[in-house]
C-alpha cells in the first residue's frame, strides 16, 4: 500500500531523518514542503530535489517561537489548501548528569523541553483544525518520537523525558480522534539511535567526535521507515531494535491494552454520570409539571422529548402515590414519544419509598413468571402429548403391517391367532388395538382333511428309561433267555461244511513247507476243527 497523502509539510527537513524522509517521498511523487531554522540548507534541499517526481518548496521557521506558529499554520495553508499531511519531525538532544550538579545547564534542559515537546503542542494546536475541515477527506499529523520514549537513556535523561511525555500525549490524541471517528489519523515513527547531527560535537560536546558513529546507517533507516509508512497498518512504526530490544512488541503491546481496558472502564463510568445526572435533572422538572393532588393534572410546563426517560423512572422506582404515579405517566406516554434510552436507564429510587433491591411493581413481576411458569408447563404437557400419539400411530402402524405380510409362517401364524381377519371371520376383544379370530369356514391350520389334529407328541425314552422300566415290571427273580445255536436259529451259511473240508484236503506239498507255512496248516487245521465243534 503506498503512502496515501499526496502534499506533507515536514517540520525540520534541513538534516538527518527529515531531510531523508522528505527526500523519499519526493521520489515517490509526493509534493513536499521543507521548512526549518536554517535557510541555506533549505535551498540546498530544494537545488537537489529541483525536477523530481514531486513538487519542492520551501519555508524558514522556528518553531521555538511560540508566539508566531499561528501565523505560519495560516500561511502555509493559505498557500498550499491541499496540505493533507503535517510531518513534526524537529528535534533537539542534550546530555544531563545529575551526578555534577553545578554543571547541569537548566536552560539547555528548558530549550530540549520546548523544542521536543511544548512546541509540538503548540504546533498540532495550530495546524489541526485545518486538517478537520478537509473532512472526510484523509489526512494525517505524523511525529518523530524515539524509542528512547519507552526505556530511557542514562545520558539524555531529559531528552528521554521529553520523547515519553510526547509518546503518552500521541496515544491518548489518537483514541480521542478514533473517538468522534475523526478523519485526522494520528502517526508516530519511533527511531533508534541514528547517524545524524543529533549525536555531533556541537550538540553534545561530552560525546566529543565519537558521537557520529553512534547508531544505525541513515539510509538503512530511511528504508525500513518508509516501507512502515506505506503499510496499512502505519499508525505505530517502530524501526529495528525499538520492536525487540527496547520493549515495543512484548510488554509496550500489553501496556497499550492495558491503556485501552483503564479507558473503557472510564468512559463508562462517565457515561453512567452523565445518565444520572441526566435522570436527576428530569425527575426535577417532572415533579414541577405535575401535582400529586389531582388525578386530572396536566403538565404546567412543555415537555422536552428527553423526559420520555421519566418513563422508565416512573415505572422503576418506588412510590407512595402509585395512582398519582399512573397518572403522570399517563401524560408522559401521550405527550412524549419513547425512543430507545428508556432501554438503558437503572433502577433508581425517588426517595418516596424504601429501596431495598425490589421496585413497586414487584408483584406484577411475580406475577408475570407465574404467568411464564404455566406457559412453559403446558408447552410440556402439548410436547408429550403430541410425542406420545406419535409413538401410538407407529406401533399401530407397524402391527397392521405384521397383520397383512404373509412373507413367512410366523406372520401368517401371528395373523392367524391375533388378526382380525377378513369380511369373513369374527373377531372378539383380546385387548386394545387387537382381537382373535375364529372363522367359521374352513379348516383351522394344523388339523387334517378329516378335522382331526395330529397325536400328540410323545418324547423318546431313552435306554436307561426303558431298563428302569423292565427292571420294576415285576417281582421275581430274573430269567434270562435261551441261547439258540446258529443251526436252531438258521444263521449257518450254505456249505459251509464243504467249504472247510475243501480247504483242509488241499495243503502244500511237507517236503517244501517251512516252519512257518506248516504252523499255518496247522492253525487252518485247528481253525476247521473248532468250526466243527461250533457247529
Amino acid at each position: 500500500m503506498p503512502f496515501e497523502y499526496k502534499k506533507v509539510l515536514m517540520i525540520g527537513a534541513t538534516s538527518g531523518i527529515g531531510w531523508a524522509l522528505a527526500s523519499r517521498m519526493i521520489e515517490n511523487g509526493i509534493s513536499v514542503i521543507a521548512t526549518g531554522r536554517r535557510q541555506e540548507n533549505l535551498d540546498d534541499f530544494a537545488k537537489q530535489h529541483e525536477g523530481g517526481k514531486g513538487e519542492v518548496d520551501t519555508a524558514a521557521f522556528d518553531i521555538t517561537k511560540l508566539d508566531q506558529i499561528p501565523g505560519f499554520a495560516k500561511d502555509m495553508f493559505s498557500k498550499h489548501p491541499d496540505i493533507d499531511c503535517i510531518f513534526l519531525n524537529s528535534g533537539l538532544q542534550r546530555g544531563l548528569d545529575w551526578t555534577k550538579p553545578d554543571e547541569v545547564k537548566l536552560e539547555d534542559a528548558e530549550l530540549e523541553i520546548l523544542t521536543n515537546y511544548t512546541a509540538y503542542l503548540h504546533l498540532t494546536k495550530a495546524f489541526l483544525p485545518y486538517l478537520q475541515k478537509q473532512a472526510p477527506k484523509p489526512t494525517s499529523l505524523v511525529f518523530t518520537t524515539s524509542g528512547l520514549a519507552l526505556i530511557p537513556l542514562l545520558t539524555c535523561p531529559n531528552y528521554c523525558a521529553t520523547k515519553a511525555a510526547l509518546h503518552h500525549q500521541i496515544l491518548a490524541m489518537r483514541q480521542q480522534m478514533k473517538d468522534v471517528n475523526s478523519n485526522v489519523k494520528i502517526i508516530e515513527v519511533y527511531p533508534p539511535a541514528v547517524k545524524t547531527e543529533l549525536h555531533a560535537e556541537k550538540n553534545q560536546p561530552q560525546l566529543g567526535d565519537s558521537g557520529k558513529h553512534i547508531g544505525m546507517p541513515l539510509e538503512d533507516f530511511t528504508n525500513e521507515a518508509w516501507e512502515g509508512l506505506s503499510s496499512e497498518d502505519n499508525e505505530q512504526v517502530p524501526v529495528q531494535m525499538v520492536k525487540t530490544a527496547m520493549g515495543f512488541n512484548s510488554w509496550e503491546k500489553e501496556r497499550q491494552a492495558a491503556a485501552q481496558k483503564m479507558w473503557g472502564f472510564i468512559k463508562s463510568q462517565q457515561q453512567k454520570s452523565s445518565v444520572e445526572a441526566r435522570i436527576a435533572s428530569h425527575k426535577q422538572a417532572f415533579s414541577r409539571s405535575f401535582s400529586p393532588h389531582d388525578p386530572s393534572c396536566k403538565p404546567r410546563v412543555p415537555l422536552d422529548p428527553g423526559h420520555d426517560i421519566l418513563i422508565t423512572y416512573i415505572i422503576l422506582s418506588p412510590s407512595a402515590d402509585a395512582q398519582y404515579n399512573r397518572t403522570a405517566m399517563a401524560h408522559v406516554v401521550r405527550d412524549v414519544p419513547t425512543t430507545s434510552a428508556t432501554a438503558t436507564i437503572p433502577n433508581y429510587s425517588d426517595g418516596a419509598g424504601t429501596n431495598n433491591g425490589t421496585s413497586s411493581n414487584g408483584n406484577n413481576g411475580s406475577g408475570s413468571l407465574v404467568n411464564y411458569y404455566f406457559v412453559f408447563l403446558a408447552l410440556i404437557i402439548c410436547i408429550a402429548g403430541l410425542s406420545g400419539f406419535l409413538v401410538y400411530r407407529r406401533r399401530k402402524r407397524a402391527m397392521a403391517a405384521m397383520r397383512h405380510s404373509r412373507e413367512h409362517a410366523l406372520a401368517r401364524d401371528l395373523s392367524a391367532w391375533h388378526g382380525g381377519g377378513g369380511s369373513g371371520s369374527r373377531s372378539r376383544g383380546y385387548w386394545p388395538g387387537r382381537g382373535r379370530a375364529q372363522e367359521d369356514e374352513g379348516p383351522e391350520e394344523g388339523l387334517n382333511e378329516l378335522g382331526e389334529a395330529p397325536p400328540a407328541y410323545v418324547p423318546r425314552k431313552s435306554r436307561e428309561d426303558t431298563h428302569a422300566a423292565t427292571d420294576g415290571a415285576g417281582n421275581g427273580p430274573t430269567i434270562p433267555l435261551q441261547t439258540l445255536s446258529r443251526e436252531e436259529a438258521g444263521l449257518k451259511p450254505p456249505e459251509y461244511t464243504e467249504a472247510n473240508a475243501r480247504l483242509i484236503e488241499t495243503p502244500s506239498s511237507p517236503s517244501h513247507m517251512s516252519g512257518e507255512g506248516s504252523s499255518r496248516f496247522g492253525q487252518h487245521e485247528r481253525d476247521a476243527e473248532g468250526g466243527a465243534s461250533r457247529t
